[in-house]
């Protein structure tokens, strides 16, 4: 075994330095699932939820505007749904998954 003799110092930049990548690990590990704008690649919302139904979900039970959400990966499906959505959402919900109304 070798003992190494730093300042005070460099003791404390090296203990700054891995605080800092525990922190970057800890963030990358909360964050499951990212909504981008399918446009720009911007990040619309982040969820630590497991499934993208669920990050949907949340998004929506914020007021998320999701208008040009990108989901084309996504998938959506099941039935007897119990999720609660505001009418004034409804169209941007449906615009994000691609969905156009037209009259």
């Amino acid at each position: 075994m070798k003992i190494l003799t730093v300042s005070d110092e460099t003791h404390n930049k090296i203990k700054d330095q891995v605080l800092e990548e525990e922190n970057k690990i800890k963030e990358k590990s909360e964050v499951k699932i990212e909504i981008k704008n399918r446009w720009t690649g911007s990040v619309i919302y982040s969820s630590k939820k497991e499934t993208m139904r669920e990050a949907v979900v949340k998004a929506v039970e914020k007021g998320a505007n999701l208008k040009g959400a990108d989901f084309y990966k996504a998938l959506f499906y099941g039935k007897g749904g119990n999720v609660k959505i505001n009418k004034d959402q409804v169209e941007d919900f449906l615009t994000a998954l691609g969905i156009v109304i037209t009259n």
